[in-house]
């Protein structure tokens, strides 16, 4: 991976720092205002079927995450993004093709 690998670890560092990401799925279903939801690689059919749902509903996009536990730092298998400007990073890092990271 090149130097810019990190942009999406980075962006959710961000963030987990200023409180712009809502985890699990019944906060996710919960929340106000998301642009951006991210599930797991390891995340059950039931579990990524339902963010799938969520995502369609809001129309936002949803990005599958291989390891999204290590990165987030707990067993966090689903969260949402409620920033526009880092959703906006995430996804023209995502979109470039420099990652591992793909859109559902």
């Amino acid at each position: 991976m090149n130097g810019s690998a990190d942009k999406f670890k980075s962006m959710i560092g961000f963030a987990k720092r200023s409180g712009k990401i809502a985890y699990g799925l019944d906060t996710v279903k919960s929340a106000k205002k998301l642009y951006m939801l991210a599930v797991s690689d390891t995340a059950s059919k039931n579990l990524t079927d339902n963010m799938i749902t969520v995502a369609r509903r809001r129309s936002i996009p949803l990005l599958r995450v291989p390891e999204l536990e290590s990165i987030v730092g707990n067993n966090c298998k689903a969260l949402g993004i409620s920033n526009a400007d880092m959703t906006s990073c995430i996804m023209n890092y995502v979109k470039s093709g420099e990652s591992e990271y793909s859109l559902l």
